[in-house]
């Protein structure tokens, strides 16, 4: 039978006050606290009174303790707090200053063992929450992998690596120390603590001392000397708390990045205070990186992108030291996403996605730092063009933290595609900037400034875009560029996930400019986004704005209404009607033959998606044949390779009509070969002489290559071709597709 995890008693006792909960998570954890509290107080009395508290410090939080995995670390944190505070109130604070020396001379003169019990607890406190944790329940817990892994609510595998780096971590850091350990003999020393012996009277003290005080009755001896150790011990984490926050204000002030003030409330609980020089070291650190970032910021704002890029570069190393170095520190992750911020202004997107992701799996509970860290994955998976890796992220993020004001930004940069994810991209259209040549230089100056914010694409740049756009609006009421800066207005608000407040603008423009055509109609489709960002495919409001769009003589030939024929042939396969949206998609070509062939591949992706294999290899087969050398053709291609259609291994969907006939004829028709350092280009020209039409499209001119063959089949050859220098290929109906896209 499977034990509850502590998150499941937690909550029981939090919501119902149910005792035996209590009772059963005081009996799982009295151990560990009680050894914690002895290893540093070294004196058995204390111990229990302190470890009393601990317990009682816990009656009082239980209602903010229900998140999984979350109170074993948190509980080693209280304990070293109030062990900490119990030697303030034995008099013994010069004693606690100068816990390093003597901890680093008992090293020399004791026992390796004896040495890393009496250094265990400092330096298991500046591992990162994740690996204390992993390293708590898996040694000091005594738990075996498997029940670990299920009350820290992750994976075995994930438990399993988490608890290895921390005692490696661990080890490394007591290494420092003078102790010298095995990474075996390490967690041999820690396991022993979890069958270490407790005064067996410690559970019935500490349920008699909770129940006391629950009640209210009046304290005495024992008890009283815990609860005054527990309301010391939250006194000092609450002042903790208020110097963090002082601290991440600080960071704002030089970053100018915006920090939730709770962050410092969700990582200074159960984290003991830092000693005066640590602190010194990590706030030169993080000055010097803040600098750096700020000079960086200059250099970009003067035009010097070289000495920018320069600043960016130092910065992001030295935020990555701070981590590094101060893995537990509570402005760690802020650290991480500086770093990643300085690397995606440096362009380098790639590392700042591992920086991120380094930050979201060091510091899961991190729950205030969280919403912006995922924010910016996602564009960082965006910007490299993966539109699907991004989705996934920001609506990961809109999943945890709808109410965030990042979870807001998330909503307004996801792409209407909720249901149904197509290969190719949902066309959209963007408005133009309004030409400032034909406007008075005052109103010329101020939408320049409202395009700048705009075009950087950024939740908070959209607002100050907005803003701007809007001093327009109120200060030149009778400007010509109005229409336009309305429109781009309620863009800014719908892409920071104010669709509300985007409809009413989207309105006015329909109002009262309706025979301005270059905005009314794109309105019109931006309002149609919007209801179907509210409420899907079942949205009668956007199915009613684009129905109003596609009919307007004039609104119907504008760029807009192609958009939305599109989004409506997406909100019909979220409904289920295949067969209507392949309709809606056939008729786009005739009115918008630019987007014929981003229609005729939608069309294939619908039939696949609905599972008709057959029809979908045809339409995207017709992708090639009718727009060869379009990205269309190869997206159509990459797909009917993913489908096994391609290959002509005896897996493969199989080929029919003329394509089958020419393939059959390039396995047929025989070659030999022998050519050195000879073109891409020059290459499959001497293969095509067989008989066999060879298509070119974007082959590199430069790269050369050498082979050999004899009496092999031409479409080996074009195998061997494409593959030695990257190419793809695919056979259609009259011949064999060689292309340098992929």
């Amino acid at each position: 039978m499977q034990l509850q995890t502590d998150s499941d008693l937690i909550a029981a006792y939090a919501h119902s006050g149910d005792q035996k909960a209590f009772a059963e998570l005081v009996l799982r954890h009295q151990r560990m606290v009680y050894r914690v509290c002895q290893r540093m107080l070294g004196h058995h009395q204390e111990a229990e009174d302190a470890t009393q508290a601990v317990f009682l410090v816990m009656l009082h939080k239980a209602n903010g303790l229900t998140r999984k995995g979350e109170l074993t670390g948190w509980l080693y944190g209280v304990a070293r707090n109030v062990a900490l505070e119990a030697l303030r109130k034995r008099g013994r604070r010069k004693e606690e200053a100068m816990l390093d020396e003597t901890e680093a001379v008992a090293a020399e003169d004791s026992p390796d063992h004896e040495a890393a019990l009496q250094s265990l607890d400092r330096e298991l406190a500046g591992l990162s929450g994740v690996l204390r944790q992993a390293v708590v329940l898996r040694y000091l817990q005594g738990y075996d992998q498997a029940e670990a892994a299920r009350q820290a609510g992750c994976s075995m595998g994930t438990l399993a690596s988490r608890a290895s780096r921390g005692i490696e971590r661990l080890r490394q850091r007591l290494a420092k120390r003078g102790v010298a350990l095995s990474g075996a003999a390490l967690a041999g020393l820690l396991t022993s603590e979890a069958s270490a012996a407790v005064p067996e009277t410690l559970l019935p003290t500490i349920l008699a001392t909770v129940k006391t005080v629950a009640a209210g009755a009046a304290t005495t001896g024992a008890t009283s000397t815990a609860a005054m150790l527990a309301k010391g011990a939250t006194k000092a984490m609450f002042i903790a708390k208020v110097k963090m926050v002082a601290a991440v204000a600080a960071v704002v002030i030089v970053t100018g990045t915006a920090v939730p003030v709770g962050i410092a409330v969700a990582q200074a609980v159960g984290k003991e205070e830092e000693s005066p020089a640590r602190k010194t070291d990590v706030d030169a650190m993080l000055k010097q990186a803040q600098d750096l970032l700020s000079q960086g910021k200059k250099a970009d704002a003067n035009g010097d992108a070289s000495l920018g890029q320069k600043q960016y570069k130092a910065a992001a190393d030295l935020f990555l030291q701070v981590q590094k170095e101060y893995e537990a520190h509570p402005l760690a992750p802020r650290a991480l996403l500086l770093a990643g911020q300085c690397q995606m202004r440096m362009k380098d997107d790639k590392a700042a996605i591992q920086t991120l992701e380094t930050l979201l799996q060091t510091y899961p509970d991190a729950k205030t730092i969280r919403p912006e860290a995922l924010y910016w994955l996602g564009d960082c998976y965006s910007r490299t063009k993966d539109p699907a890796a991004a989705k996934r992220v920001w609506e990961k993020l809109n999943s945890e933290f709808p109410e965030s004001n990042w979870g807001k930004y998330a909503r307004g940069r996801l792409s209407p595609d909720h249901g149904f994810i197509a290969l190719s991209p949902r066309p959209d259209y963007e408005v133009p900037d309004y030409p400032t040549n034909s406007l008075p230089e005052a109103e010329a100056k101020l939408q320049g400034e409202a395009d700048k914010h705009f075009a950087k694409k950024e939740p908070k740049e959209y607002e100050l875009a907005a803003a701007a756009y809007d001093s327009l609006v109120l200060k030149y009421p009778k400007s010509k560029a109005v229409p336009y800066a309305l429109v781009r207005k309620g863009r800014s608000l719908q892409f920071v996930g104010k669709r509300s407040e985007a409809i009413k603008i989207y309105g006015g423009v329909l109002e009262y400019y309706p025979d301005s055509t270059s905005y009314a109609a794109p309105a019109l489709l931006y309002l149609a986004q919007c209801h179907y960002l509210n409420k899907g495919n079942v949205s009668e409001e956007a199915t009613k704005a684009i129905a109003q769009l596609r009919a307007d003589k004039d609104y119907g030939k504008h760029e807009a209404a192609a958009c939305a024929t599109f989004l409506l042939a997406h909100m019909q396969v979220d409904g289920g009607k295949t067969d209507e949206a392949i309709a809606t998609l056939g008729a786009i070509a005739v009115p918008f033959p630019a987007y014929a062939a981003l229609a005729q591949l939608r069309q294939a992706e619908v039939y696949e998606k609905a599972g008709k294999t057959a029809e979908a290899i045809a339409a995207y087969r017709a992708t090639m044949t009718k727009y060869p050398g379009t990205p269309e053709s190869t997206l159509a291609h990459n797909a009917l390779e993913k489908m096994g259609s391609r290959s002509p291994d005896a897996t493969h969907v199989a080929l029919t009509g003329k394509a089958a006939e020419i393939e059959k004829k390039a396995q047929e028709a025989k070659v030999t070969l022998s050519i050195k350092e000879m073109t891409a280009d020059n290459a499959l020209d001497r293969l095509s002489k067989s008989g066999i039409t060879i298509r070119k499209t974007d082959i590199p001119k430069d790269a050369k290559i050498s082979l050999e063959m004899r009496d092999a089949s031409v479409l080996d050859g074009v195998k061997r071709v494409t593959e030695m220098l990257g190419l793809t290929y695919v056979i259609v109906d009259d011949a064999i597709e060689v292309s340098g896209k992929r």
